[in-house]
């Protein structure tokens, strides 16, 4: 753009010299070109150039924010290092969010294994298979009964009746095994006192992290602590060791019992290091009603947000007693059912044998027989009913459980997402570099207070690219891929090739003006010593075009939407002819139709003035 203003101003000199007037709309074409400059119309290369203006930048270059707020601990770099990508720059006290970490750690863990538990525990299906094991044995007992009795009626065969009683008595010896067998694995199973003394530590526990973190938010919240605050907090930390001292003893003792599972075994001793810290959460909480200060607003909301931690882990706890309680009914209730199947069938063993001694010391008690046959198919049918209850309510009691253990499961998910949450915010105070690069700037230093802000400035420095914005006349013509010339005010007379690595496809403020950000790619800048800000021009070739015909710029005139030259005839008069135009660089103008080369034309039109068209400043406005 340099060029073409030094080009306009030679003309306007030369026309000064010759005393020729540009600037004359109102007056008519001369009608000889004599002591006008005029110029052959040829041949030329043109190249059509953007000029822009930027800074050099490392690529990438990331600003680091802090995320939280709180005391500088340690720094691990200083400004100027090369630090690689995840590598420790800053660390910011955790001393909070680690135990609010651990504490949702302990309640994930405490609901995986109560998940486990109720997963293990869960013995409905083995009952809906022993009941309906129990209805086809009812309903064998009650064909072989009715069966008996329609032999009674027809013929009264002693051998036979005996072979019956036989097979009645064997299987009525099954049944009774059967069910003494279901029984004892059912008590021998029986963990669910274990798992409500589990369930009411988790209570108790819980119950004393809300009041503690209530009790902290309260000392945050209010102007200051009261001698009850403090009493109270004292309190809490012995209720804390209190129910840590529980737990130990809850552990010794399930460590001594032959029937405790490893998975009780594991719960316990995670509930062992839930009291562990609830005594320092505690403890630090005292220690804040003793040093009341003024706490920050990151301060009171992590504060809100233990509290709310909190409730979420003692509902979590009341459902997990709840269903503790709701499983040890059951387990109670399928005893109590195992029980009277072993009553039933001791009953209808001793009338099997019963029936086999009458049968081999009476060879004619058609009669009796008869009876007690009868006698027989109605236990039978009373045993058969008995039996189909009993697979209903097993069925029922299925799909109660599996309804718990899903509802069971959906907190140990809620507890895994809480653990996650706790973890990132834990991460958030511990800054590292998210690339590989050198640290451009820092901003804070040990024993400062840092809020959620800008941290450090990591730039890579082993590459460079030049940042500019350019306007949306010249970003349309920009392309990736085009080359540039670049030079530096720093390093007058320097220049460097680039190409064009990234046009902007939405516009940014930049100085009050809207324009799209251009990135231009530095081939090579070893001959310099390059820097990150360092001011930047860069000349972007966007067209170019060989040998076509082409005229100065100044030679073509704008006017109603149209280009005209003018024309010097053979006779020296002036003829302003019509063209169409092509690319433009600062110095010529592609002719694409309208001349001809050999042609001679003024260097100026007759009686114009210079417009602003596109871009480019030509001639206009003549008549």
């Amino acid at each position: 753009m340099k060029k073409m203003w030094l080009s306009l101003l030679s003309v306007i000199l030369l026309f000064t010299l010759t005393g020729c007037s540009i600037i004359n709309p109102g007056a008519k074409s001369p009608p000889t070109a004599k002591n006008l400059p005029t110029i052959k119309v040829g041949r030329k290369n043109i190249e059509s150039v953007v000029n822009l203006s930027g800074n050099v930048t490392a690529d990438p270059k990331i600003t680091i924010v802090s995320k939280v707020s709180g005391k500088v601990i340690q720094l691990f770099a200083k400004e100027g290092d090369w630090i690689e990508k995840g590598a420790k720059i800053a660390s910011i006290d955790s001393t909070v969010p680690r135990l609010n970490y651990q504490s949702s750690l302990n309640s994930y863990n405490i609901a995986k294994i109560n998940y486990e538990i109720s997963a293990q525990l869960n013995n409905s299906e083995n009952a809906v298979a022993q009941a309906e094991a129990n209805v086809e044995s009812a309903e064998a007992a009650y064909s072989i009964a009715k069966l008996n009795l329609d032999i009674a009626v027809k013929t009264d065969n002693s051998h036979i009746q005996v072979n019956q009683a036989e097979e009645q008595v064997k299987q009525a010896e099954i049944n009774l095994e059967n069910a003494q067998n279901n029984l004892s694995a059912l008590k021998s199973s029986d963990t669910t006192d274990i798992s409500i003394k589990i369930a009411e530590l988790q209570l108790n526990s819980q119950e004393l992290s809300l009041a503690i973190a209530q009790l902290n938010l309260k000392s945050l919240t209010e102007s200051g602590p009261t001698d009850e605050d403090i009493k109270q907090a004292e309190e809490q930390i012995n209720q804390a060791k209190i129910n840590n001292d529980t737990a130990k003893e809850r552990l010794e003792e399930a460590e001594e019992n032959p029937h405790t599972s490893d998975v009780e075994i594991k719960i316990l001793k995670n509930q062992v290091l839930l009291t562990e810290s609830n005594i320092k959460l505690a403890e630090l909480s005292l220690d804040k009603l003793n040093k009341h200060g003024s706490p920050s607003e990151d301060d009171i909301e992590r504060a809100e947000y233990q509290v709310e931690q909190a409730k979420v882990a003692l509902q979590i706890s009341i459902e997990n007693y709840e269903q503790a309680k709701k499983a040890k009914i059951s387990r109670d209730n399928q005893i109590k059912q195992a029980e009277n199947q072993v009553k039933v069938a001791e009953s209808q063993l001793t009338i099997s044998k019963e029936n086999l001694d009458m049968a081999k010391n009476s060879a004619s008690a058609s009669s009796d027989s008869i009876e007690i046959r009868r006698a027989q198919l109605t236990q039978a049918e009373a045993g058969l009913k008995t039996a189909k209850i009993n697979l209903d309510n097993a069925k029922i009691q299925l799909s109660l459980d599996s309804n718990e253990i899903q509802q069971v499961k959906l907190q140990m998910e809620q507890a895994y997402n809480a653990t996650q949450t706790a973890l990132e915010n834990l991460n958030d105070y511990t800054i590292t570099a998210p690339i590989s690069g050198t640290i451009l700037s820092l901003n804070i230093q040990e024993g400062d207070t840092v809020s959620m802000g800008t941290i450090a400035v990591v730039g890579n420095t082993k590459n460079f690219v030049a940042e500019a914005f350019s306007d949306e006349i010249d970003a349309v013509n920009i392309k990736k891929g085009q080359d540039a010339i670049l030079s530096f005010d720093a390093f007058p007379h320097r220049e460097v090739k680039g190409t064009v690595g990234y046009t902007g496809n939405t516009t940014t403020a930049v100085s009050g003006v809207r324009a799209y950000k251009i990135k231009i790619v530095i081939d090579d800048y070893s001959s310099i010593t390059i820097k990150d800000g360092l001011s930047v021009n860069v000349d972007i070739t966007t067209q170019m075009k060989n040998n076509v015909l082409a005229v100065p710029i100044e030679s073509v005139l704008y006017q109603d939407e149209k280009y005209y030259v003018d024309l010097v005839q053979a006779d020296n008069t002036i003829e302003r002819k019509e063209v169409k135009i092509g690319i433009s660089s600062d110095d010529y103008t592609e002719i694409i139709s309208g001349l001809s080369e050999g042609d001679t034309i003024l260097r100026v039109p007759y009686n114009s003035v210079f417009t602003e068209v596109e871009g480019i400043r030509m001639p206009g406005g003549g008549k």
